[in-house]
């Protein structure tokens, strides 16, 4: 895949995202769709301007745009041979991944919708979320073995959408803990799975993880501290089903755990007990840059020499 389409890719996901904050966030202000936090009642009556929440809807479009324009981009002007099989098989591939990705983004929106409106009182258990996870990732997983016509039995599906979800229960809370942090984070964590699946000449997952990192990037604009728009639910269930996807073999799974494990590293001090992205929630701005600037380099070193192997 040509460079300029690469960075086509990840730029246009990024504009879109950015572009469609500036009349997003404004409307959800308007109609009051605002964090749902205890103390909602205080900060009115300070005067305090609440932020309002689903941010992780500028991430999602922003990378439907770039994805879309990419795969466009990519069929006129790159090297593509839709008739061969393993391009089916890879675009098939791509396809589930992406509708699991929106699946976990609308079930977000569901709980963010039931969150924020008071009256309704009903809100969605952590159990129940997971058990729609499982059966659609079954259920994808069975839908991939049909098509390809492999031989494998219901139960390497049953097991590979166990560890799905159980991949998407760990790296959701990751990425909801703190304005900003989670979303840089996570754009950074998938631009170094890119590296790799380009270095392994994987076009369409390689092209995702670049929309993806793009689309976290121009959301980024709206959820850095001060955050005039919270990540949410739906962004960081988006997020957190994408990433276990897009680590299909042993090196990604290396680099994406390596990454969780740096970031719960933390947890071991007796006090103040903070993962490294809540920890930046409310520091310095030269403190957050510090910790990035490493995080960044140490993703990117941990992927250069993952892709080398």
């Amino acid at each position: 895949m040509p460079v300029w389409l690469q960075l086509t890719a990840a730029l246009s996901a990024a504009l879109a995202a950015g572009i469609m904050g500036i009349a997003y966030v404004p409307f959800l202000q308007k109609l009051r769709f605002c964090e749902p936090e205890e103390s909602r009642e205080q900060k009115e009556a300070a005067g305090e301007k609440l932020r309002p929440t689903l941010c992780g809807v500028l991430a999602v479009f922003g990378c439907t745009f770039g994805l879309v324009l990419g795969y466009t981009l990519y069929l006129q002007f790159g090297e593509a041979d839709r008739t061969d099989r393993s391009f089916q098989e890879a675009l098939f591939q791509l396809q589930c991944w992406y509708a699991y990705g929106i699946l976990a983004a609308l079930l977000g929106l569901a709980v963010d919708v039931m969150a924020v409106h008071r009256r309704i009182r009903y809100r969605v258990k952590p159990f129940w979320q997971a058990a729609v996870m499982f059966v659609a990732a079954y259920v994808m997983q069975l839908a991939g073995m049909q098509v390809l016509q492999t031989e494998e039995t219901g139960l390497r599906a049953l097991l590979a959408a166990g560890m799905l979800t159980l991949s998407w229960g760990v790296m959701q809370p990751t990425d909801r803990e703190a304005d900003g942090a989670g979303i840089t984070a996570s754009g950074i964590l998938m631009a170094c799975l890119a590296v790799i699946h380009l270095a392994d000449d994987r076009v369409l997952p390689a092209l995702l993880s670049l929309t993806a990192a793009g689309a976290c990037m121009g959301c980024m604009v709206w959820d850095l501290p001060p955050a005039k728009c919270r990540l949410g639910t739906v962004g960081s269930s988006w997020l957190g089903a994408l990433l276990p996807v897009l680590c299909p073999d042993r090196r990604t799974l290396c680099l994406c755990m390596a990454v969780y494990l740096v970031n719960v590293l933390p947890l071991l001090r007796k006090k103040e007990r903070k993962t490294l992205l809540a920890s930046m929630d409310g520091s310095k701005p030269w403190k957050r840059l510090a910790v990035f600037a490493g995080y960044a380099g140490f993703c990117g070193v941990l992927a250069v020499w993952l892709a080398v192997q």
